[in-house]
């Protein structure tokens, strides 16, 4: 975000943070649920299983939208901008992207 802000002539998005931000948020609301039934040796009220339900869904959800979404409204965005993708500094892996934007037409194969 600093980078999109300060108008730099490099962006880099890194969208395997993304991803993990998702599943950071499940097994996060999953600790708290393990926790309480197993160290304190308690059942979880229902509005507390409800609620971790609930956390527990968005962050699997948020892993499949939350990384499309964002990848698509900061190419939107960097294009309005002056910016254009660099194929040969961004990476993939399978389906984890580390994309790279330049607005100084600087894009070159190292």
């Amino acid at each position: 975000m600093s980078q999109i802000v300060n108008s730099a002539p490099v962006v880099g998005i890194d969208k395997g943070s993304y991803y993990l931000l998702g599943g950071a948020i499940a097994i996060a609301a999953l600790m708290v649920d393990g926790v309480y039934t197993s160290i304190l040796k308690k059942d979880l009220p229902d509005k507390l299983r409800r609620t971790l339900t609930h956390i527990i869904i968005a962050g699997l959800l948020s892993i499949f939208i939350l990384p499309q979404a964002l990848h698509y409204g900061f190419k939107s965005y960097l294009n309005a901008q002056g910016y254009t993708y660099c194929e040969f500094n961004s990476q993939q892996w399978l389906h984890v992207d580390s994309l790279e934007y330049r607005n100084d037409n600087n894009c070159v194969k190292e």
